[in-house]
């Protein structure tokens, strides 16, 4: 039996591959304060050919939208991803509110009585030949 097993793990058939490389996406964001005002963005990459190059391009982008300590919150190439970022509390850290879909990520930002929750619209998006009517579990 371990025979037959060592065989189909080297082979890759006992279990699942990872997912391909190839349409990828990522969100990124970035929290700073300048004085006594805190800020944060989010900003989203789709489709590039590895989830590196989706992480790197999303964490550019959020540079390139004038954010700060900006850094890859999530990647997906299946199902779709959306987060918006609010602060709950002002002068304290912003909360990032992910999900399946734009609704689902702007209702956990008013269920927290996030501030200006509805002043940016979420970011992300979905994989190819994903709707965001179709609800999959998010991993993180």
């Amino acid at each position: 039996m371990r025979l037959i097993l060592c065989m189909l793990m080297i082979l890759g058939l006992a279990w699942p591959a990872a997912a391909e490389d190839g349409d990828w996406s990522a969100i990124a964001v970035g929290q700073w304060r300048e004085g006594n005002t805190l800020y944060a963005r989010a900003t989203s990459a789709e489709r590039f050919a590895t989830e590196s190059e989706a992480e790197q391009e999303a964490v550019a982008h959020c540079y390139r939208e004038g954010g700060a300590f900006c850094e890859a919150y999530t990647s997906w190439n299946e199902g779709c991803r959306y987060a918006t970022i609010n602060f709950v509390r002002a002068g304290e850290p912003a909360w990032v509110f992910s999900a399946t879909t734009k609704g689902e990520a702007l209702a956990q930002c008013y269920e927290a009585n996030a501030l200006g929750c509805g002043n940016e619209e979420p970011v992300g998006g979905c994989a190819p030949g994903w709707s965001n009517d179709e609800d999959i579990e998010l991993d993180d």
